[in-house]
């Protein structure tokens, strides 16, 4: 089942993929592009070598936090690509 994402979010998660130094936030926008290319959550896992659990939770929180925008806030740091004061 593939996710729907809006052409800005999208475009966004790509961007934010190339230019992150964080293999961990790199590693969550891959998953949120290869779900939403059609890929399952279990060829996800295989590609990025994590297990299919761990994709799936992430998903929702990554897909979450990029439609809420640049000015978002967030208790874990690590699902978050910018910093934010």
């Amino acid at each position: 089942m593939a996710l729907a994402l809006e052409a800005e979010v999208r475009q966004d998660a790509e961007r934010r993929r190339r230019q992150t130094h964080d293999q961990r936030v790199a590693q969550r926008l891959s998953a949120l592009l290869g779900v939403a290319d059609g890929r399952s959550s279990l060829e996800v896992a295989n590609l990025l070598g994590i297990g299919q659990r761990q994709a799936r939770q992430w998903l929702p929180q990554v897909h979450r936090l990029l439609r809420e925008g640049p000015g978002r806030t967030s208790r874990r740091r690590s699902c978050t690509p910018t910093s934010s004061t």
